[in-house]
Order: structure tokens, then C-alpha cells, then sequence
């Protein structure tokens, strides 16, 4: 690996996937030896904001830099290409204050060295999407289901309506008189029902009882039950929950 051009993400970061095939093309028509892609973000405060020359080339990062620096709005997007040179930057690179090797002081490194050869492209139109807070799992989430084919591995009693696009898992039972709207994730060895509705967007992982419940757009991780009388909404529900009967959870 350390001979060739190399294409890195973070782990924490959702993006369209159309989104490298443009990035390979800039990089490969551009001739440089690195890209680092941008988004434009309304709070700069919370990103790495990336400082670009009049050709486009970065000329420096700057780690969630105060508003009176007034650095503009290109954040580090979290994609980069780069050729093999980026070993020997991350070799040199030392410990931060925070005690940690930091990609982004390797970065810095090897803009220094290479003197206006990486370039910044900035993502647009399509979706993207920093995953460092609950509420953008819930982005996340909208945006995985919409690439949802459905398909009913489960078992579907009498007098279940089920509309759109919607995934139940194996071994899931969905009880009469429930009510699904797509898009809609079911995994494996659910119990949905009697009398529940699963509004759009929602994912409900495995081994969950949604009982004579509502839950609209939310994520309900394994091992979890919504029993009783309740109502989630905009929410996240970790694994291993039980809410009490009447229980409401909403943005």
C-alpha cells in the first residue's frame, strides 16, 4: 500500500457514494499528489476549516478555529486521496497536546512540504453527513432508507397493512391489526404487534417487541421493548430498553 494512491474516510462520516467517483475524476484530472474534499458548514467553530489560495490548493487547516478569526465556512469533509507520500508525513508526525497521532498534523505536514499540491474540492449537491451527535444518526437513517427495497422475510399475519418500501427480517412475526409505512427497517426475531404503527423512517434492529405502539421516524437498537401504550418519535433507543406502559419519547 505504501507505493500507491490511496483513497481514506473517516469512520464517522455518511456521504452519497457517488461522491468518490467525483473526487477520484478531480484527483486524477488535477495531477496533484493529494485532495482533500470540503463541505460548507454553517458553524465553521465546530470543524477543521480548510484555507485555500486563489488556484484552489489548500494552504492550511485550522481545528475548530474562534469566529473572530474569520476563516470561512470550507470544512475538512473527512475524504481524502492522497499518493504514497502521506506514509512519510504520518511517520514524522508527533503526539498531540491530547496525547494522540492526529491525521490532521500529518496533513499539515505534508501541505508544508508539497507547497501548493493538494488540492480542496468541495461536495455539492449531494448527501453528506458528520455522525458526531444523536440527531444526525437520525440524517443517517432518512438516508439509508432510500435506497430500501422491500422484502418480507418474516411472518405477516391476517389484517396487517404493510405500504412502500419495507424490510422484515427473518423470524419476525408482525401481529394483527399493525399498521407499516415505508420506508421501514425490521430486522430479525421481532414481535410487532397487535395494533402497532410503524410510521417512515424508522429501523427497529433485532429482537425487539413494538407492542400496541407508535414509533415514527426513529432508530430502536436490539433487545429493546416499546410494549405498552407508547409513542417514540425523532428518537434514538438504545439496546436493552423498556419503556413503561404510556410512556412518550419525542423531539
Amino acid at each position: 500500500v505504501k507505493d500507491d494512491t490511496i483513497l481514506m474516510m473517516y469512520g464517522d462520516i455518511l456521504v452519497d457514494p457517488i461522491v468518490f467517483k467525483e473526487l477520484v475524476e478531480k484527483f486524477h484530472d488535477s495531477k496533484t499528489e493529494g485532495l482533500i474534499s470540503l463541505i460548507e458548514v454553517s458553524n465553521p467553530q465546530e470543524f477543521g476549516i480548510i484555507t485555500l489560495n486563489s488556484n484552489g490548493y489548500v494552504e492550511k487547516i485550522t481545528e475548530k478555529p474562534s469566529p473572530e478569526l474569520n476563516l470561512g465556512n470550507l470544512a475538512n469533509a473527512g475524504i481524502f486521496i492522497f499518493e504514497s507520500l502521506i506514509f512519510k508525513a504520518i511517520e514524522m508526525t508527533e503526539k498531540s497536546v491530547r496525547d494522540e497521532y492526529e491525521f490532521t498534523d500529518s496533513m499539515e505536514l505534508l501541505i508544508n512540504q508539497l507547497n501548493g499540491k493538494i488540492i480542496g474540492y468541495t461536495i455539492k449537491e449531494y448527501f453528506w453527513s458528520d455522525i458526531g451527535l444523536p440527531w444526525q444518526l437520525l440524517d443517517a437513517n432518512n438516508f439509508i432508507l432510500k435506497s430500501l427495497e422491500r422484502q418480507i422475510l418474516g411472518n405477516v399475519e391476517p389484517n396487517v397493512h404493510i405500504f412502500g418500501n419495507v424490510y422484515i427480517g427473518k423470524d419476525t412475526i408482525v401481529r394483527s391489526g399493525s399498521y407499516i409505512q415505508g420506508p421501514c427497517y425490521i430486522g430479525d426475531n421481532n414481535i410487532i404487534g397487535p395494533n402497532a404503527f410503524i410510521r417512515p423512517n424508522t429501523s427497529i434492529e433485532n429482537n425487539c417487541h413494538i407492542g400496541m405502539s407508535e414509533v415514527k421516524s426513529s432508530i430502536i437498537y436490539s433487545d429493546s421493548n416499546v410494549p405498552h401504550f407508547n409513542y417514540v418519535g425523532d428518537s434514538i433507543i438504545c439496546e436493552n430498553v423498556n419503556l413503561g406502559a404510556g410512556t412518550k419519547v419525542a423531539n
